[in-house]
């Protein structure tokens, strides 16, 4: 398991750690996953390179992944889940130092992502609003898987 950031200060300590190298990482997403009635099964496959477990003083807590786009400097947040039996103040707290995390690795990108986007529920929106994110109208986020 690698650590690929870690946030000290007041409070709890928070770890980031590659979701790639995680411990029995897909078990636990997984399990998340299905705790929260999210359709189908965890699709791991569609996770980008760039994906974060995050960790409340030892305890794996959170998930989230970025895509980066590799033609222009515009990253997409993704795939955020959050553990079971979470506050809604912890959920919000564990997926908001991740979005901080990876922000950061992106600004710190040799090509100097300028533009995050994300594409989430009504509540999450909500929150990330309240944080500096705007809205670009109503939008309908459809899957297809192709297997």
């Amino acid at each position: 398991m690698r650590t690929v950031a870690t946030m000290p200060g007041p409070g709890p300590l928070y770890q980031f750690h590659d979701y790639w190298t995680y411990p029995d990482r897909y078990s636990l997403v997984s399990g998340w996953w299905a705790w929260h009635g999210m359709p189908g099964v965890f699709a791991e496959m569609a996770l980008p390179r760039m994906a974060v477990i995050v960790e409340r003083d030892g305890k794996p807590v959170a998930m989230l992944a970025c895509d980066m786009s590799n033609s222009i400097g515009k990253a997409t947040l993704e795939s955020g889940i959050t553990a079971p039996g979470l506050t809604a103040a912890e959920a919000r707290e564990a997926l908001r130092n991740a979005e901080k995390a990876l922000l950061t690795a992106l600004k710190d990108n040799e090509l100097q992502y300028g533009m995050a986007q994300t594409f989430t529920s009504p509540a999450i929106a909500r929150t990330l609003e309240r944080d500096g994110w705007r809205r670009l109208g109503e939008v309908v986020h459809l899957v297809k898987q192709l297997a």
